[in-house]
């Protein structure tokens, strides 16, 4: 009898729910302090790609800055990640925001991090466009996401891949360096 009493203890306490068993206890999240945020923000751990690019003689920076920002904020970044749900918006600076998305929840908001390009004209009257990680609200690391809307980008503005990502501004803009964060895995 008494084996049959442990026997039904073992049984209900093994296939009860795990919120039966323990205490689920909530703390906030740790928080760090204002400045420590902002020089995160600027480490150049979170620059994923810079592209110097020269403008071709004959046309203005503001033609070229147009012309690549239009580029840019038509870039088909859905159709490099067709499973990865995501929006772009286009911003008031001419570049473009790309927000990874997932289910929200009450705990979590629906944006799971993303990457801001800038386009901006540099001292030498060429124009830079830099892409940012904006890891907020990131749980997992989106590193495999943010590679490929990276280096589909880089061969966008190239004119690789037989302009499958639309027609770059070759005809205004030469690129002059690249740099991206996964430049010595081939791509």
């Amino acid at each position: 009898m008494r084996l049959l009493a442990l026997i039904i203890a073992f049984f209900c306490f093994a296939t009860a729910p795990m919120t039966d068993c323990f205490v689920v206890t909530l703390r906030p999240r740790a928080q760090i302090s204002t400045t420590r945020q902002q020089a995160f923000k600027k480490d150049d751990e979170e620059i994923l790609l810079r592209v110097k690019l020269g403008i071709r003689a004959g046309h203005t920076v503001a033609e070229a800055k147009r012309k690549l920002s239009q580029y840019s904020q038509s870039f088909p970044f859905s159709a490099v990640l067709p499973v990865q749900p995501l929006m772009y918006v286009p911003t008031e600076d001419d570049g473009v925001e790309v927000k990874f998305l997932r289910k929200k929840t009450d705990i979590k908001s629906g944006i799971e991090g993303g990457i801001r390009f800038y386009i901006e004209e540099t001292a030498d009257h060429s124009l830079e466009v830099t892409a940012l990680r904006n890891p907020e609200g990131q749980t997992i690391p989106k590193i495999v996401a943010e590679r490929l809307v990276i280096t589909s980008f880089v061969k966008g503005i190239k004119g690789e891949e037989e302009n499958k990502y639309g027609e770059p501004p070759t005809d205004i803009l030469g690129i002059q360096s690249i740099f991206h964060k996964w430049m010595d895995s081939g791509n």
